[in-house]
């Protein structure tokens, strides 16, 4: 009787003890992220999580291979435009060799004692290159027929503006054609110009004003018309100029 009683007391015991363990068990695994559990949780329609990663959608694989296309596509039009760039830098420095060979530096600069008008004339396409003066200008100078304009800046008398032409390898302008005539009038934006029709000189065609004038030197009055704007001057006074090569 009394030993019934000492088992029945050690089973209640150690089931009382077993349920705690459990419920500490069921604590722990509910707290702990990483308890293991009996089985893989399984869907409503019988998958799991696992067997889903073990199988991804195709459609994973599709957008995978448009993103390296489109990654490939991308670094061949890079190439393709660099190829281009590259070509292109190359036609220009063969341009510029080219250029140089033909057209070196010191044939660029004009150079009034080595030729002038008669010579240039009798020079042949195969041997212009002797006579650099016949096709260049300097800078800041126009060309029109076969000779180089520059207009002044700054006035000076008749004799200093002839002066400063000189040692340019000039003179001032000597107008012989009506195309000169025209572009330095269209040039001269209604301002006067010494020409180099001096004391005592003369020159043919000649395009003089019909208003009165006087002195000794001539300016172009590029205001007037270009068949009628030469007037006389004192030679003294200061105005544009227009020297000639």
């Amino acid at each position: 009787m009394e030993m019934t009683k000492v088992v029945t007391k050690k089973s209640k015991q150690l089931k009382k003890k077993r349920t705690a363990n459990k419920a500490m068990q069921e604590v722990n695994d509910e707290g702990n992220p990483y308890a293991l559990v009996e089985g893989p949780y399984e869907e409503a329609d019988g998958s799991s999580h696992y067997s889903a990663l073990q199988k991804p959608p195709e459609d994973i694989y599709s957008s995978i291979s448009e993103t390296a296309k489109k990654a490939q596509d991308t670094a061949k039009c890079y190439r393709v435009i660099c190829l281009i760039l590259s070509m292109l830098c190359l036609i220009l420095l063969a341009a510029i060799v080219v250029i140089v060979k033909i057209c070196p530096v010191n044939q660029v600069r004009w150079v009034p004692e080595r030729c002038n008008k008669e010579q240039c004339s009798t020079f042949t396409p195969q041997d212009e290159h002797r006579c650099n003066c016949c096709f260049i200008c300097p800078i800041g100078w126009t060309r029109v027929d076969q000779s180089c304009f520059f207009f002044s800046t700054f006035t000076l008398s008749w004799d200093k503006s002839g002066t400063h032409c000189l040692e340019q390898g000039g003179s001032l302008a000597l107008i012989d054609n009506d195309e000169v005539q025209n572009f330095l009038t269209q040039r001269g934006n209604g301002l006067k110009y010494w020409i180099g029709l001096g004391p005592q000189g003369s020159m043919t065609p000649s395009y003089w004003s019909r208003k009165p004038s006087f002195g000794n030197c001539v300016v172009l009055d590029s205001s007037g018309p270009a068949d009628s704007n030469w007037m006389k001057s004192d030679c003294g006074s200061n105005n544009f100029f227009i020297c000639q090569l």
